[in-house]
């Protein structure tokens, strides 16, 4: 009888020992994975979340423990949507910005200017243009500069020491000029996935293909030994292009994007004023 009963408390401990490690595993990997979003910091809030639901217990307030309990997998589900990583493997850009006008109307031949300036000084440039779509979530700068772009201060940014000719110049089709020695947040898995169809293409040719298939982006590469260059636009890239051809496709690549925008809300607009009108006729006797 007693060697019946050890054996039954054996059991019942090992097997609370593995559910024990399985649950604390489970959270701390939870609790890591939250700790990796940098831009909302949701950790506080699911500890706070849990704190509320511990204590609501523990004091016995029965309604709101138990709508805590019953809520606590759309919760889960709510802290996944907005981690920072689950956004990025969407590759789905959140904001669509449209200037309403473009200040400085020089700003492209004064960067393509200073690209041929350093080619002369045998320096490489990858320059990435934001036209509508906001890249904020998918590139990291190591500072934000967002200054209007001058021939002088660019020119003496590429030539100084702090620049990487490596690392990517970010600059948006308002004329800013939003960092240097930036470089794209690309998930590993999605390298992996697209070099089997980029496997010819140098690293910062995949890395810009994938975003350029998903957003409006365009990103071109000044090399210092041929004298041309490369660009990458939607899904698409053309190597060995001359100077003047290049600056010809950049400029039609942005004219089609912002004529596109405008387009698109144009059609948003007439089909709310012909959704007005048809509830209007439909009320009127």
């Amino acid at each position: 009888m007693y060697k019946k009963k050890d054996s039954m408390y054996h059991f019942f401990a090992w097997r609370d020992v593995i559910e024990i490690l399985f649950f604390s595993s489970l959270f701390y990997y939870l609790m890591h994975w939250l700790a990796k979003d940098h831009s909302k910091n949701l950790l506080p809030y699911f500890y706070g979340y849990c704190f509320i639901t511990i204590m609501a217990y523990a004091i016995q307030l029965t309604t709101i423990s138990y709508v805590l309990f019953l809520y606590a997998p759309a919760i889960v589900m709510l802290f996944m949507l907005m981690h920072q990583d689950i956004l990025q493997r969407n590759l789905v850009a959140l904001k669509n910005i449209q200037p309403a006008q473009i200040t400085n109307h020089d700003w492209l031949d004064i960067l393509f200017r200073s690209c041929l300036v350093m080619i002369n000084k045998n320096i490489t440039v990858t320059c990435v243009v934001e036209c509508t779509d906001n890249l904020d979530d998918f590139i990291k700068t190591p500072f934000f500069i967002n200054a209007d772009l001058h021939k002088g201060v660019l020119e003496l940014l590429l030539d100084s020491q702090a620049y990487e000719s490596d690392k990517l110049v970010w600059v948006s089709i308002q004329g800013k000029l939003r960092g240097i020695n930036a470089t794209w947040h690309t998930p590993t898995y999605h390298t992996s996935k697209e070099n089997k169809l980029f496997s010819t293409s140098t690293i910062w040719q995949q890395e810009s293909l994938i975003y350029a298939q998903k957003t409006d982006v365009l990103v071109f590469y000044s090399d210092a030994i041929t004298h041309t260059f490369t660009i990458v636009a939607r899904g698409k890239c053309f190597e060995n292009v001359s100077p003047h051809h290049a600056l010809t496709l950049i400029k039609q690549h942005i004219r089609l994007q912002l004529k596109q925008k405008k387009n698109s809300k144009k059609g948003k607009h007439n089909e709310k004023s012909t959704s007005q009108k048809n509830s209007l006729q439909q009320r009127s006797p």
